[in-house]
């Protein structure tokens, strides 16, 4: 069997009802649908489809690499239209420059594990620009103005957490299959 998965950073429940109480202060359209808070999370490599057999690598890269560095401090700055640069199709929610670079450095070594265990997924050769992506959308509504971009919570991320991504109508449901912990 075939598995959607992706490596991330869980945030805490009581900054997902902080974050959510300031996208509801937002007052968006319906046209921009907002994801479901308990998936909200900062994605460090999204691996794609993978078969059943490849999780035991997955975590065996997971399991070497988490223990290389100390609990993260996150840092979220802002809300913007992204990705930024391209027609905006998503509302971010987006780490400092800081908390991106530590993240960078994370997913550099969890992706050279991944590799080197065999693991195949397209990589980005982009920077990494650390996110939680709380809403998508096709346009944006003419009803948006312009979206307020303070933030400036913080939390300190514990683990690195495989996740599948199980499509449904009603959007992703997600589903920890392994957690590993930080320093």
């Amino acid at each position: 069997m075939r598995r959607r998965l992706f490596i991330s950073l869980e945030i805490p429940a009581p900054l997902i009802k902080t974050i959510g109480k300031a996208v509801e202060k937002m007052n968006l359209p319906p046209e921009m649908r907002i994801l479901h808070p308990e998936g909200w999370h900062i994605t460090l490599s999204f691996l794609g489809e993978q078969d059943d057999g490849d999780i035991t690598r997955i975590i065996s890269a997971m399991e070497r690499t988490a223990p290389e560095f100390e609990c993260p401090e996150i840092v979220l700055e802002k809300f913007l239209l992204a990705p930024p640069g391209k027609k905006p199709r998503m509302i971010w929610l987006e780490t400092d420059a800081k908390t991106s670079s530590a993240l960078a450095k994370i997913k550099s070594v969890l992706e050279k594990n991944l590799s080197e265990n065999g693991i195949g997924f397209e990589s980005e050769n982009r920077k990494f620009n650390g996110h939680i992506t709380l809403a998508r959308f096709s346009e944006v509504p003419a009803s948006v103005g312009s979206i307020n971009p303070k933030a400036g919570w913080g939390f300190t991320a514990k683990s690195l957490d495989l996740f599948e991504s199980v499509l449904k109508r009603s959007g992703a449901e997600y589903i920890r299959l392994a957690k590993f912990d930080f320093l």
